[in-house]
């Protein structure tokens, strides 16, 4: 093979065009960032043009859906590029045949691989050609369902009496009515079938396992092993049992899950006139990410290309790398890409591709120091040229000075099974507390840090789009979304998480939990907290002291005595009708009316964010339409099934990067950015437990490959003194060796994103002796301490907390460095300008607030006071606001303005019938509230017809609910948002014009009235045309802003908005020294109460 021609031909390097050598079977261990995907797409092409191989013939494996796309998209590419360069007639042929067929191209995961297959062949094992492939939240909540119902079932036959009586003897009644059993079934039937592992395997390798252990490491068997190994058969006939019945439930509903797909096709594959049809088909195997394959998807490949044992020259192509090897809890085993690399040693070859494209050489170095002494065999990368400038590696360890509070721990437990009193005496101590442990919570400084890190890099000439957060899990999401919020840091999200953990949602579930499960009293708890009830806590200590044992919320709200408050008593009542109603209700509809019944649109859109809030109960609705549409469960089975999903999104093996190109930071998982690349990227959370759920939460039993079932026992489980089973202790030990081996490789997958700035973030933890390396910040200090080459320099850094307190803790800085630099000089040749101020920000609606009456301001958006449940005398004349001018009823005024918007923007939307629309929107106000609704939109028609009438040209698009942040000056700093109500987009010959409109409810007597208000909203309108100035150009080349107006309500009026460029210059000096004043002035003295108070606003007490 001529090497040089290859490198030219195909645009490689020495190293990736070693593999392209088609005449022989290769295994590529290939490094990170080193172009596996570039050598993948370019052997398929040359197979094609090189071999003649039909398109048909060769198979592509991929580890997900998109590297798939991705894949054909390289080939195509490629093939647009030589077609440029091509001059030979019959080569251009190839290529124009090639770029026409590579569409059908088997290049797919290894599961729609055997979906093709069994397709094909469905009738052979006696399967329907329409089966549906089952989603693993499906799988997982249909196998629950089952397992309970086998269970129960099994417990009410007296045949298996004796043998409940023996398990329930060791593990208590407990284990059952937990739940933990139907998990522990679960786990293992689970495990069993990603290893394709029979029964009747299962049930010799379980038998007298604890004696045989015993016997082969010369130790003194105990008493009761006879016992226990009949314990773990009978968990083994539990688990044939719900196995039968599940695969009973797939046939009768004609569907396959995942782990189906696999172990039907091999099933095929053993009929030789199937499996010589597909090895006469399909002749040339290339794999991806070999590392993350299985037992069986290996024994699949074997049986289409093995021929007397061996593997046909070239036929076989793997690449992958052991130490990206991160999915075992899908059953992956790099062991099998090992032993698959063997086999092709014995006539092909095992190649390395460690060139690192990716990574500055800075980092490199950095990756091949902390990896050379975590892995027993690495194989350090090589550094690529062409990267400018330097980079750089911090790692940042915070050090905690208090043991954290275990208040939450002991919170969960009391208010799962606490008494009354106990759940009292816990909301008092966290009333009392949260402010507190929040500053000290260590989460919240690593989000602190981080934060000031990625401002630090913005002043660099980094983006915000350049820079990832890579996240062991979702679990401390939060901390970090409202550390960004409050820092104004953009932030995006990405790879499913985040959703159930939105407050929204947590909300909606918590009302869910209410209705479907009522002794619930977590949930309880959490639903009369939401915004859509605001009860105080002290109301709430009060319902909980009248709960009986059940916790049910009927009971509760019988107990309410009368002077207590008659929302608290609507509240209850609506959800003890919901729940009455549910059992003839879909989840869709169930849901649906909570959102009517109590406002929760309405409430969140006049919140900030309220948009992006709302925006995630819309996606929440649509998870309920699919489980409803799935039409397999029953509404109850919908907590379960959140549950499941919650936990699989966790897992997402890919993310879709849709936002990539919006300045924002990317904030998603370690397994989620496998495959991606960033230029900055940040691992939090370094001093995690890794082992915790391991360590802590010992399972009742466990399975091995070679012992089976292994029940556990000890002085914990049977109060015995001395008590243990040696042989669970043996593989319980193993399996967390293996978990904390599969966590470095975790770590080197998450440090390998980088490109030019890594960061490691998180507590600091002493390394001792012989110490488990259980979490990443022991893994870097096992391999870097004692590098002569790594500096340390050591800055103490300040926690913020709001209150200005010091946080307890500080920060030691390690800057690592290649080559034995020190930091000074590597300093030096940074061009870094840490900047470490905020931008601050402000909504129109908080600078009218301000105006207004600055100490007002101070208590809802300083201190941070919610009045919205204090009583409210007359406002004052003098404040305009649009909502609270309405005339009071039984909704609340915002509540009721929020409702007229959003009923415009349904007859604008679709020009439906005004009485349809408001009976839709608000058919459940009263009569008088009806009227005045109604009233207010037929006077929206009377302002649209005269605004008409003033505007020429032809309307193209009309937006609505435009929110927008943007910089109040050029050069940044200073951030206003705000919402449009809506934005008209005409076609003026051949100009394109914009206007601004924004509606309000405000009462008006008189055309004097009309001119201050016009004056009072004119500033709004500044804003606005700022807004649409930073925003629209951008978005439709040339428009421009031709007109705004204000359509009053109340009097049917559109009047047009005016100010001069100079007018508006000046509001926005003054808006800027404003946000000045707000950003340093933190004390309520400094806000004075507005001049002539007549103390009628809802603040009015505080100020008296």
């Amino acid at each position: 093979m001529d090497l040089q021609k290859i490198m030219e031909k195909y645009g490689v390097n020495d190293e990736q065009a070693r593999a392209l050598d088609i005449d022989k079977n290769i295994a590529l261990h290939a490094g990170a960032g080193s172009g596996k995907t570039r050598v993948l797409s370019r052997r398929f092409l040359r197979l094609m043009l090189e071999r003649d191989a039909d398109v048909d013939s060769i198979v592509a494996i991929t580890f997900t859906n998109k590297a798939a796309l991705e894949m054909k998209e390289r080939i195509r590419s490629l093939v647009n590029e030589m077609l440029l360069k091509e001059r030979d007639p019959e080569t251009v042929h190839k290529l124009n045949k090639i770029k026409e067929d590579i569409q059908a191209a088997h290049i797919s995961t290894f599961h729609s691989f055997c979906d093709r297959i069994l397709r094909e062949n469905c009738h052979v094992i006696g399967l329907d050609p329409m089966y549906q492939v089952m989603e693993e939240v499906d799988r997982e909540t249909v196998g629950a369902i089952i397992a309970r119902d086998v269970v129960s079932k099994m417990l009410a036959d007296m045949s298996f009496k004796e043998k409940f009586e023996k398990l329930f003897e060791l593990f208590g009644t407990d284990y059952y009515y937990m739940g933990n059993l139907i998990r522990d079934i679960k786990y293992l039937s689970d495990r069993l079938r990603q290893k394709a592992i029979g029964m009747d395997e299962i049930v010799r390798k379980t038998e007298k396992n604890i004696s045989r252990f015993y016997i082969q490491n010369a130790l003194e068997c105990f008493g009761d092993a006879d016992s226990l190994e009949e314990i773990e058969l009978f968990m083994v006939e539990m688990m044939e049992k719900v196995g039968e019945r599940f695969e009973k439930y797939k046939i009768d509903k004609n569907l396959v899950d995942f782990n189906d797909l696999e172990i039907f096709t091999l099933k095929l594959l053993k009929d030789e006139r199937i499996k010589n049809h597909y090895r006469r088909r399909f002749k040339y195997f290339l794999v991806d990410e070999f590392q993350d394959t299985n037992d069986v998807q290996r024994e699949i490949l074997y049986s289409l290309i093995l021929e007397n044992g061996e593997i046909p020259p070239g036929h076989l192509f793997i690449v992958g790398d052991v130490k990206q090897s991160i999915y075992g809890f899908r059953g992956a085993d790099y062991e099998v890409f090992n032993s698959v690399t063997e086999k092709i040693n014995e006539n092909g070859k095992k190649l390395e591709l460690s060139t690192c494209y990716r990574s500055h050489p800075d980092i490199v170095g950095v990756i091949n120091k902390i990896f050379g002494n975590l892995f027993v065999s690495y194989e350090p990368l090589k550094i690529s040229e062409g990267h400018q400038g330097r980079a750089r590696v911090d790692v940042s360890l915070l050090k905690k000075e208090e043991k954290e509070d275990d208040l939450w721990k002991r919170g969960k437990v009391v208010l799962k099974s606490g008494s009354p009193e106990e759940v009292k005496n816990f909301l008092c101590e966290l009333s009392t507390k949260q402010a507190d442990d929040d500053v000290g919570n260590i989460r919240t400084i690593e989000a602190e840090r981080l934060a000031e890190k990625i401002k630090n890099l913005t002043g660099t000439g980094f983006k915000y789009r350049d820079m990832a957060v890579l996240l062991r899990s979702r679990t401390n999401l939060s901390y970090y979304e409202r550390v960004f919020n409050r820092e104004n840091i953009p932030y995006c999200v990405i790879g499913g998480i985040g959703l159930f953990d939105k407050q929204e949602i947590v909300d909606l579930m918590n009302i869910l939990k209410c209705i479907y499960d009522p002794g619930d009293k977590l949930a309880l708890l959490g639903t009369l907290r939401a915004p859509y009830f605001g009860v105080p806590d002290d109301i709430i200590l009060d319902i909980f002291d009248k709960l009986d044992d059940e916790g049910k919320v009927e009971q509760a709200m019988a107990a309410l005595d009368k002077t207590e408050a008659e929302a608290i008593k609507s509240a209850l009542n609506n959800l003890a009708k919901m729940r009455r109603l549910s059992e003839y209700h879909s989840v869709s509809d169930l849901v649906k009316m909570i959102i009517d019944s109590f406002h929760i649109k309405e409430v969140l859109l006049s919140l900030k964010d309220g948009i992006k809030m709302y925006r995630n109960v819309e996606k929440f609705m649509s998870i309920v339409w699919e489980f409803d549409s799935k039409d397999i469960y029953s509404p109850e089975d919908f907590l379960e099934y959140i549950q499941n999903l919650r936990e699989i999104s966790e897992k997402e093996a890919e993310a879709d990067l849709d936002t990539e190109d919006s300045d924002a930071v990317k904030v998603l998982t370690i397994h989620a950015s496998k495959g991606l690349e960033f230029t900055a990227v940040f691992i939090p959370e370094i001093g995690r437990d890794l082992a915790y759920n391991t360590v802590r939460n010992k399972p009742h039993f466990l399975l091995d490959d070679e012992y089976g079932v292994i029940a556990r026992y000890d002085e914990k489980i049977t109060g015995l003194k001395g008590a243990q089973n040696k042989l669970y202790d043996y593989v319980r030990e193993r399996t967390l060796q293996k978990e904390l081996e599969e966590s470095k490789r975790i770590l080197y997958v998450a440090a390998t994103r980088a490109k030019r700035y890594l960061c490691f973030i998180g507590e600091d933890v002493e390394l001792k002796d012989d110490d488990r390396l259980d979490r990443f910040v022991k893994m870097l200090k096992c391999a870097l301490m004692g590098d002569g080459q790594i500096s340390f320099v050591e800055n103490d850094v300040k926690g913020k907390r709001t209150d200005k307190a010091e946080s307890r803790c500080s920060e030691h800085v390690s800057n690592i460095f290649p080559d034995g630099e020190q930091f000074p000089a590597f300093l030096q040749r940074l061009d870094f300008a840490p900047d470490y101020k905020n931008k601050s920000s402000i909504s129109i609606s908080r600078y009218f607030t301000l105006i207004y009456c600055p100490r007002k301001f101070f208590y809802i958006y300083k201190a941070g006071i919610d009045g919205s449940h204090f009583e409210m005398e007359d406002e004052a004349p003098g404040y305009v606001d649009e909502f609270a001018a309405m005339p009071s009823g039984k909704l609340e005024g915002l509540v009721k303005g929020q409702m007229v918007h959003r009923i415009l923007e349904k007859i604008i939307e679709s020009d439906a019938d005004v009485e349809e629309v408001v009976k839709q929107y608000a058919g459940f106000a009263a009569e008088d509230e009806l009227r005045e609704i109604k009233r207010l939109v037929q006077n929206f028609k009377i302002a649209e017809a005269e605004y008409e009438k003033r505007i020429s040209g032809r309307r193209v698009k009309t937006e609505r609910e435009i929110p927008f942040a943007v910089p109040l000056f050029a050069g940044g700093g200073k951030t206003v948002y705000g919402i449009i109500d809506r934005l008209d987009i005409y076609e003026n010959n051949s100009s394109v014009e914009g206007y601004l409109i924004d509606y309000k409810t405000n009462r008006i007597k008189d055309q004097q009235d009309m001119e201050r208000l016009m004056d009072h909203y004119r500033a709004q309108f500044m804003i606005y045309s700022l807004g649409f100035e930073r925003l629209y150009p951008q978005i439709y080349g040339g428009i421009r802003l031709a007109g705004m107006f204000i359509f009053f309500l109340d009097a049917g009026k559109a009047i047009q908005v005016h100010f001069s460029g100079e007018e508006r210059e000046e509001f926005l000096c003054r808006l800027s020294s404003t946000m000045d004043f707000v950003e340093s002035h933190d004390d309520m003295e400094d806000y004075r109460c507005r001049d002539g108070c007549d103390y009628k606003c809802e603040y009015a007490f505080l100020c008296r």
